[in-house]
């Protein structure tokens, strides 16, 4: 669609359910996605922009398809994302109004909370307890979910883009730099910090090396999306005399965009998913936590303390001693936890599961 954090997840689901489940076919109740094979169920005469739509509309078509395709499963599993929140999609409500069968549904990959209310904490604990196997992305999901001693099978694994095939990284003399906004929705006015203190460190990072940057929107989503923010930096730096490049994901697709990522010699993003992927092609990365699911992930990896900044709490020119240390090399500290340690984790969504081959339990 237009999030690659999202097509990563059915991407990824569909190979390694193929690959670690027994006498399966996988389908994916999701528009078809560049770089992807078959096996995406919702055709192409429905438009991604009314498919994605934040309206009685969107949830409508939605609900059509994954209701439509749910009575021909034998299992119903839901990958990736903030599952269980306060945000949570209605459509699981839905699926357990028209089915009553136990073991049906299932979730991979995924994370608990936030809830901003006792009310919305105690509907979601009530539609967990219908699901069979959980695995989720984040210590901290894991610890929640045990607490709540339910007749569930709970895998504490890691992000479903940490089962990806890293890509090489080559180096050069000009430095290449990545930045990727987040535009928050909840916090418009907050959208543009990370922006403006990105713009700064690059005009002084360019004065002691020869950069380049490589803007790059993941999400391309009409309200919810990056690239208004995208296209305020990309201008900003091109009056600045930087020199300066500006990609839009959808149009590269997955696979261009994660090699892409890759080729960057740093990598500062407010993007969850950008971050993964630099992490799992070994690229210097720093990730805005603006979401408690970014902690969760720079906890479970151990990243270094010298590349974490309190969200909305850091000082001007705090970003550019990070772009500092991301591009010198031999200051540079990667995450404790490898990435091999890492992608071992996530093949625990696969290989955990109650209908798992036996033999890669």
């Amino acid at each position: 669609m237009s999030n690659f954090g999202d097509d990563l997840f059915g991407l990824a689901a569909q190979k390694a359910g193929l690959k670690y489940w027994q006498d399966v076919s996988v389908e994916v109740i999701a528009p078809k996605i560049e770089g992807a094979g078959e096996g995406y169920t919702v055709p192409l005469a429905v438009p991604d922009y009314v498919y994605q739509m934040h309206n009685l509309l969107g949830a409508m078509v939605r609900s059509i398809y994954v209701v439509g395709g749910s009575l021909k499963a034998d299992k119903m599993i839901f990958t990736g994302g903030s599952l269980f929140s306060s945000r949570s999609s209605g459509v699981m409500n839905v699926l357990n109004k028209v089915h009553r069968r136990s073991f049906f549904l299932s979730a991979i990959g995924v994370s608990v909370g936030p809830f901003v209310s006792i009310s919305d904490e105690k509907k979601t604990i009530g539609v967990i307890k219908n699901f069979e196997y959980i695995s989720v992305r984040d210590t901290r999901s894991f610890d929640f979910l045990n607490s709540l001693n339910l007749d569930l099978k709970v895998v504490h694994a890691g992000d479903l883009a940490g089962l990806m095939l890293p890509v090489a990284r080559r180096g050069g003399k000009v430095k290449k730099i990545g930045f990727s906004p987040c535009f928050r929705a909840d916090k418009p006015e907050a959208s543009g910090r990370l922006c403006r203190e990105f713009i700064q460190a690059v005009v002084e990072q360019s004065q002691l090396a020869e950069l380049e940057v490589v803007v790059l929107g993941l999400n391309e989503h009409p309200v919810v999306g990056d690239m208004a923010l995208c296209l305020n930096v990309f201008k900003a730096l091109k009056k600045l005399g930087i020199s300066c490049a500006f990609e839009g994901y959808k149009k590269a697709g997955v696979m261009k965009t994660w090699e892409l990522i890759s080729s960057f010699d740093a990598f500062i993003t407010g993007r969850l998913h950008g971050a993964v992927s630099a992490y799992i092609c070994k690229v210097p990365f720093f990730l805005d936590e603006y979401h408690i699911k970014c902690s969760d992930f720079l906890n479970d990896i151990n990243q270094a303390q010298s590349l974490r900044l309190p969200c909305d709490d850091y000082s001007t020119g705090d970003v550019s001693k990070v772009l500092s240390v991301l591009l010198e090399e031999t200051q540079f500290i990667r995450p404790k936890l490898s990435v091999e340690a890492y992608q071992e984790k996530s093949a625990l969504n696969f290989t955990m599961a109650p209908w798992a081959k036996k033999n890669d339990r």
